[in-house]
């Protein structure tokens, strides 16, 4: 296995596990990402290492190996990992249930659940399953816009989980009301969206005013 998986599994693991300091806004995106990377590598890890098909009953073998992976030296830490990457796996199945319509941009679909994330990865197969028929329902109706607006948000997601805001105020930071939705979310146009003036613009404002 790549050596970059061991640490990014037991980076993430590392992350996951400091979850409950983050209380929300742009925190909770990225909460949400990064439970959804733990879970997804774990089980590619663990499938990785079962050659495809992982038993009910994990061999201890490839649980020391799973272990060194995540940096663990307890058969209790690899139990709360183990309930962790079940837990987090919720996200997994959400993201791939709408990757026939979002393709590449699927994971936008972890800012647009307004349930809490413990009562997400709480619920059961069948509330799990209602939950990602319902937005799959949701995203085959064109009509309702909702595939077009989680498309449009994409960039500024990305923006988010990446902790890459720019320096310059977004469209986004007006006072809410009858804003463009597109027009706020559109990374490309930003620039042209800074509520500052550029340099020289303020004494035409001022003019202007005169006039």
């Amino acid at each position: 296995m790549d050596p970059s998986s061991d640490h990014d599994l037991s980076l993430l693991w590392s992350q996951v596990g400091q979850d409950s300091k983050i209380s929300g806004g742009s925190d909770l995106i990225s909460q949400r990402y990064t439970r959804f990377r733990y879970a997804l590598l774990f089980y590619q890890s663990l499938l990785g290492l079962c050659h495809g098909k992982v038993p009910k009953r994990i061999h201890y073998k490839t649980q020391s190996q799973m272990m060194h992976l995540l940096k663990l030296n307890s058969a209790e830490s690899w139990k709360n990992a183990q309930r962790t990457a079940s837990r987090c796996h919720v996200w997994v199945k959400l993201v791939d249930s709408v990757y026939p319509f979002l393709g590449n941009m699927s994971t936008v679909i972890l800012c647009a659940i307004n349930y809490k994330s413990s009562a997400v990865e709480c619920m059961n197969i069948e509330d799990t399953t209602e939950m990602c028929e319902e937005i799959v329902r949701r995203l085959a109706d064109k009509a309702n816009g909702t595939l077009d607006s989680l498309e449009t948000a994409y960039d500024m997601y990305r923006i988010l989980i990446e902790n890459s805001l720019p320096e310059y105020t977004l469209q986004i930071e007006k006072t809410p009301g009858s804003l463009d939705f597109k027009r706020m979310m559109n990374i490309k146009e930003m620039k042209k969206q800074c509520l500052l003036p550029a340099k020289g613009e303020t004494k035409k404002i001022k003019r202007r005013r005169l006039s």
